[in-house]
């Protein structure tokens, strides 16, 4: 039975990543990979910015290492100010768009948790002026004291988006921190699945400050190093803007991304992955940059081989991000495949699409 990974993405949806606060819960997120995957994994470590890295060792001294990523950190606020009246001011860790934050519920992480909603004013009292206000002027309202509130919460307390996870049409839920929690969950799944299966080292990186500096993948080449690697991450669902070469449908499977940045023997194996078992997918064009880790992982320290594979989602960096769930379920079913397959398709001489996958003994 596959491991429902949904419920993976509550677990790690639980865990506070706010970029740039990692290493406060980066315990919590390793103990959630070991719990959901068993002994699939021989060893683990947090880097010192507090990325995660387990390890799991092929029983064939000779096998080939594949790294997977995907980052475990999320945008969010820090407190920069406590004002009188209870409400304090902020600003982003990440890319956050202020048309958003309008009544926008946040939880800031004190030394206790406290709930706070982003203040508006009113239409009936905006008059004719419809500009938005300067971040800093976007005041949150915690409906206490300011004596009661600087006792739990300081400037520099990070902040995340409170988005309550709902069930929509069919197999899509609307959530917050599906960027890049989706595709954590979707690792964790496959390793959980693949078992002893897999024929080649794995090394998961679940990495640190992707939304910011890219810390958790600039230096995790110098912590370990792998002969090819993928990195996961949301990308755009087909919406207003988005032209149809670098989106896909939701419920129309993985997304996998040809850019100059990526490598194409990788990338043409992820194909093929999907091709022979049957996965929904879609390959999409990125040309001089894919906006993930793999434009730094490709080249770091040495560089190391990389591919983008992707889970569509609408509405990216706010509240209430979309998904499909089956198409998390189809990326993970390419991961499976690819740990299956990795060290002998690393082996092969042939690239592009004549790398080949044998099933039942049989060459596709």
């Amino acid at each position: 039975m596959k491991p429902d990974i949904l419920e993976i993405f509550e677990a790690l949806k639980e865990i506070m990543t706010v970029s740039g606060y990692e290493t406060v819960n980066a315990r919590a997120v390793l103990d959630t990979a070991i719990e959901c995957t068993g002994d699939f994994f021989t060893s683990s470590e947090i880097s010192e910015n507090g990325s995660v890295i387990l390890y799991h060792r092929s029983k064939n001294c000779d096998a080939k290492t594949l790294l997977i990523d995907a980052h475990i950190d999320t945008i969010g606020l820090v407190v920069t100010e406590i004002l009188e009246g209870g409400f304090v001011r902020t600003a982003p860790a990440g890319g956050i768009d202020k048309r958003n934050l309008a009544t926008a519920e946040i939880e800031i992480y004190g030394k206790e948790k406290v709930r706070g909603i982003f203040s508006s004013v009113p239409p009936h009292l905006a008059g004719k002026d419809n500009t938005l206000p300067d971040f800093s002027d976007m005041l949150v309202d915690t409906g206490r004291s300011y004596d009661e509130l600087c006792k739990i919460v300081s400037v520099g307390d990070p902040c995340v988006f409170v988005g309550k996870t709902i069930g929509l049409l069919g197999d899509r839920v609307s959530t917050a921190h599906l960027d890049d929690k989706i595709c954590c969950a979707a690792i964790i799944s496959a390793c959980a699945r693949v078992g002893g299966d897999a024929d080649c080292n794995v090394t998961v990186l679940l990495s640190s400050g992707e939304e910011t500096t890219q810390v958790g993948a600039k230096t995790a080449s110098f912590i370990t190093t792998a002969d090819g690697a993928v990195a996961l991450d949301v990308n755009f669902a087909k919406e207003k803007g988005v032209p149809d070469y670098q989106c896909s449908k939701l419920g129309d499977g993985a997304m996998i991304s040809r850019s100059a940045v990526t490598d194409r023997r990788m990338t043409d194996i992820l194909v093929n992955c999907a091709k022979i078992e049957g996965v929904k997918h879609k390959v999409i064009t990125e040309t001089t940059g894919t906006g993930t880790n793999a434009d730094v992982i490709e080249i770091s320290n040495k560089g190391t081989p990389c591919a983008v594979l992707s889970v569509p989602i609408r509405y990216m960096h706010t509240p209430g991000e979309v998904f499909a769930v089956g198409d998390a379920e189809c990326v993970s079913d390419i991961l499976v495949c690819l740990m299956k397959n990795f060290d002998r398709l690393s082996r092969e001489k042939e690239t592009l699409l004549g790398v080949r996958i044998l099933k039942g003994g049989s060459e596709i």
